[in-house]
């Protein structure tokens, strides 16, 4: 019997009693559900027919969308990097994903992949191949995985993968599929309809990473449980129409997924580069709905600048918060209701980095225009974070959207994520959020500066190091005593 640690995954959406979302890693705290609004199977691919009935009997556009995409549909168990008081843990998860080209690419989501160190992936003959993180795109919770193409030759004759469709074509009501590998049960399905093909959330993170800014979500009342995260979401025609994502804790009903059509240019940027670029003004945006009248608008024109960040291109534009954007390179601009933000995020989103955008805007009773250069969109969080293990911390870098956030003058130094109890650090009065900007009065550019001042004060054994710490808006000096450092 295989054991799961529980996920560290957390969101938003926790603290909103009345729409509870979970991530799809195994949680041993969650229940088994049944929907009693959908047709819920579960087929394995390899199972003989039952006796008292026979696979022909089974709806025969079920039974063809399965066949089509079922042998594609991987199980994958994940040994991942985590951070927890200062320390390196290695976790474990099972996921889902699904093969989507002849050169062994699988779709999956990020928090599936996230950190992963090992990758292992069951294909439907059963074997283990081992695989590689490509890439990974925290802001729509997607990755891409690459089997090993010497083991996948060994253990596998014939590669099956699925054929990607177009979800900006699905209706609400229309039946879809969701497969994958719920608490590790492999090649299960499971049917129901699309509920809503506009969901949006706002606010959301995965473990800090922000998610959810620039796609809308297919809504689904097939049934999605922990272990189904990465897994397809299909439609009768056999075709992915989105990557099962998050399902809802607090009631049957509510799965949701990735739409393939976001998915498609995350795995084109991915297989170019590793990453995907998006260009960023620094704009917070907020609908408009009930707020027409107190701006002098009409129905569904324009979207409200609800913040503006500091030291952002549009804060040094001229662009202030209360500001209405009206248009985006004279393409006129709307939000009255939430769901309609992501699209407008995605017209600067799209544009290359150093672009210059202009930006019509309404301030009280006058029209202003605005010239602004992007710049690249960032993570508040870096992907690095690294333990010290002799000094008892764990640091990541130093973003720009970090700096901005917390007024930093610069990106130099490493933040603090944790420390160990009773170690240097700790003792040291090390805290979370620090910024460490210089050793024993060398300053820390980044984080491979961090790493080489520790290596020397390691590699000369000693037994006090002086740091220069940022907490806020002042600076201090803490020491680390080593007093038994023997290298």
């Amino acid at each position: 019997m295989t054991h799961h640690r529980p996920s560290t995954y957390r969101t938003p959406f926790d603290l909103n009693p009345d729409l509870r979302i979970h991530p799809r890693p195994i949680r041993n705290r969650l229940r088994h559900r049944a929907s009693a609004s959908c047709l819920s199977l579960v087929v394995s691919a390899v199972a003989a027919p039952a006796a008292h009935g026979s696979d022909a009997e089974i709806d025969s556009r079920l039974r063809e969308a399965r066949d089509k995409v079922f042998p594609a549909v991987v199980q994958i168990d994940v040994h991942a990097k985590s951070f927890d008081d200062g320390k390196k843990e290695i976790q474990r998860r099972t996921g889902s994903g699904v093969i989507i080209n002849a050169e062994g690419y699988i779709l999956t989501n990020f928090h599936v992949a996230h950190q992963a160190e090992k990758l292992i992936v069951t294909l439907i003959n059963k074997e283990r191949v081992h695989s590689t993180l490509i890439g990974t795109d925290h802001w729509t919770d997607l990755a891409l995985l690459k089997l090993d193409p010497e083991e996948l030759k060994r253990k596998c004759d014939k590669l099956h993968w699925a054929e990607l469709g177009d979800s900006t074509q699905m209706m609400i009501g229309e039946p879809v599929l969701a497969m994958g590998t719920p608490f590790g049960l492999s090649r299960t399905m499971t049917a129901g309809i699309i509920t809503n093909n506009e969901r949006y959330f706002s606010g959301d993170s995965i473990d800090g990473y922000e998610t959810g800014d620039y796609n809308n979500w297919l809504q689904t009342d097939a049934a999605i449980n922990p272990g189904n995260s990465g897994g397809p979401l299909v439609n009768l025609r056999g075709e992915v129409i989105g990557i099962n994502t998050r399902g809802n804790q607090m009631g049957d009903g509510l799965g949701f997924a990735v739409p393939i059509s976001v998915a498609k240019e995350v795995v084109r940027q991915l297989l170019a580069q590793q990453s995907v670029t998006r260009s960023y003004l620094g704009l917070q945006l907020k609908e408009l709905v009930d707020l027409e009248g107190h701006f002098g608008l009409q129905a569904n024109h324009g979207v409200l600048v609800e913040s503006v960040e500091l030291s952002s291109p549009a804060r040094e534009a001229g662009i202030q918060e209360e500001d209405v954007l009206l248009s985006i390179n004279g393409e006129k601009v709307s939000a009255r209701f939430p769901e309609e933000l992501p699209s407008i995020r995605r017209m600067v989103a799209d544009e290359p980095i150093g672009a210059e955008i202009t930006l019509a805007v309404k301030r009280r009773d006058k029209e202003l225009t605005f010239k602004v250069k992007t710049v690249r969109l960032e993570s508040q969080i870096a992907e690095d974070e690294a333990e010290f293990k002799e000094w008892g911390v764990t640091v990541r870098s130093v973003t720009s959207a970090h700096a901005r956030s917390e007024k930093l003058p610069d990106t130099h130094g490493v933040v603090v994520t944790g420390t160990v109890t009773a170690s240097p650090s700790r003792e040291a009065g090390l805290a979370n959020g620090d910024i460490i900007r210089s050793v024993n009065r060398t300053a820390v550019t980044d984080l491979a500066s961090f790493q080489k001042l520790y290596d020397d004060s390691q590699e000369k054994k000693e037994k006090r190091v002086l740091l220069e710490v940022m907490r806020g808006v002042t600076q201090r000096i803490l020491v680390l005593k080593l007093e038994d450092n023997d290298g």
